[in-house]
């Protein structure tokens, strides 16, 4: 049973090699909720009045990300925008956002007995798409708006999409992610470190 999810980060992420890597790796405000419902394309081949032949397989993941807040710093990296000399930042018909790695963990309640456990996931590649904004007026009481994302996650070219780790500590959980968004002193956040 998941009772909790925080830790929210993201990082640019690079492909020239065959070892992706991840930097300028963020926190995405504090997390609220998140949806991660992976796609398939299926086919079947019939014969003889039965199926002969099925087959599935991942074309990408939607996500769905809500948040307290979105940094300033997310504007460039994850929608394109630009920010002139004065500080205004501009959106145009051409933004393009680049893709970035994702990541988040959830607090994991045990069976009778058993501790609390922290599950960490990491998406390898996703891109999301500008939330737009959500403005309301003040009344007699306090309404909060927040931003929500979603994106479309596709799999790396040797065919990863996703990543879990279950830990023990949630200082664990979070130390694992901010090492594959690359914020961690001396890793550069590459697909194949733990």
């Amino acid at each position: 049973m998941f009772t909790g999810l925080a830790g929210v980060y993201v990082a640019e992420l690079s492909e020239k090699t065959d070892n992706p890597t991840y930097s300028n790796g963020f926190q995405l405000g504090e997390g609220m909720a998140v949806t991660i419902a992976p796609q398939y394309a299926e086919g079947s081949v019939y014969g003889d009045n039965h199926r002969v032949k099925y087959k599935k397989k991942f074309k990408n993941a939607n996500i769905t990300l809500g948040t307290t807040r979105i940094p300033k710093q997310a504007e460039p990296v994850m929608f394109g925008k630009t920010e002139d000399s004065g500080g205004e930042v501009v959106s145009n018909q051409r933004d393009d956002g680049k893709y970035v790695g994702f990541g988040c963990y959830a607090t994991e309640e045990g069976g009778p007995g058993e501790d609390t456990k922290y599950s960490a996931v990491w998406i390898y590649k996703v891109k999301f798409a500008d939330p737009g904004d959500d403005f309301e007026t003040e009344g007699e009481n306090i309404t909060f708006k927040t931003p929500s994302l979603t994106g479309s996650a596709e799999p790396l070219k040797n065919g990863d999409w996703k990543v879990k780790k279950q830990f023990d500590a949630e200082e664990e959980a979070i130390n694992w992610i901010k090492t594959k968004a690359g914020i961690v002193t001396g890793n550069s956040g590459g697909v194949g470190e733990e």
